[in-house]
């Protein structure tokens, strides 16, 4: 299969709902295509560029509504060179047989391997999907690498870090706000947790959105972020990162991914890697990770 392309629609001068709906001097300039081609294979290429405009307007782009051309170009320079940089590089097998990738994430090309290869991609149902397991067991890490992955392939998407920290010291409210803005690449207002459920009901319900929700450990996050499947358009995936496998089943969540510890191999690999800098342990070390 070919790699898909990124687009990010720019929306100058020009709301998205006048291009999605083709409105305005849409519809006159469509009017007059239609007058002039009103043959079969010509009108089929109408169609299409009506489909073509309806498509990307639907995607998550850049809105500019008055004023500020110059830091609007800075916000899209900056969002483009975050995608490219949030790609991971390609990921290889060690000789030794634990997986690894290049940047020394030891076993956690076998664990998002084994978690995507139990949901399909192309499934056209809203999934929510559960990353469980005791903390210091690469939760975060393997939600990571499964978005860096798929980011690209959703309509807008959200990597929502230490939700449970940041609940503390922020309110729902504040989440919420970052995480529609961040949806939508537009600054939003949100007045209270109510306002917000509504605004993601609303705005997403036919958007395939990824959502990563990390370190959750209340219902009330959850609730107040992906209460429910129906919020977000086919297709969406919602994965949500936690200790307590109960906050899933309580959120309706199905499907749970179970962090495993590391074999013996991927252990001795890392003791090699972190405190000795090397890629292999010498034979009379080989058995210390055991004895430690």
């Amino acid at each position: 299969m070919k790699p898909r392309n990124s687009v990010i629609p720019i929306f100058y001068c020009v709301d998205p709902s006048t291009v999605r709906n083709q409105t305005g001097s849409y519809a006159t300039a469509f009017s007059n295509h239609e007058k002039n081609y009103n043959e079969g294979q010509q009108m089929e290429k109408v169609n299409r560029w009506r489909y073509a405009l309806s498509a990307v307007s639907n995607l998550s782009g850049w809105h500019l509504k008055d004023g500020g051309e110059s830091k609007f170009i800075q916000n899209i320079i900056q969002d483009v060179a975050r995608r490219l940089n949030d790609t991971p590089e390609e990921l290889i097998s060690n000789p030794n047989g634990a997986s690894q990738d290049k940047s020394g994430l030891v076993g956690m090309v076998s664990r998002v391997e084994n978690l995507m290869s139990n949901w399909d991609l192309h499934a056209h149902d809203v999934l929510m999907i559960g990353i469980m397991g005791m903390g210091g067991m690469g939760k975060t890490t393997i939600a990571r690498l499964v978005y860096e992955k798929l980011f690209d392939k959703f309509d807008a998407c959200c990597f929502l870090g230490n939700v449970r920290a940041r609940s503390v010291r922020r309110s729902l409210v504040d989440l919420q706000k970052q995480l529609l803005s961040e949806l939508t690449r537009t600054e939003m207002s949100v007045s209270g947790v109510r306002h917000g459920i509504w605004l993601l009901s609303k705005m997403f319900r036919y958007r395939k959105v990824l959502i990563v929700l990390d370190d959750a450990d209340r219902l009330a996050q959850l609730e107040a972020l992906a209460g429910e499947a129906q919020w977000f358009g086919i297709g969406s995936r919602i994965i949500i990162t936690t200790r307590d496998e109960s906050l899933l089943k309580c959120n309706g969540v199905k499907f749970v991914y179970m962090c495993e510890a590391l074999s013996h191999d991927e252990a001795t690999q890392l003791f090699s890697l972190r405190p000795l800098n090397k890629n292999t342990l010498q034979p009379d070390l080989r058995k210390s990770p055991t004895v430690l």
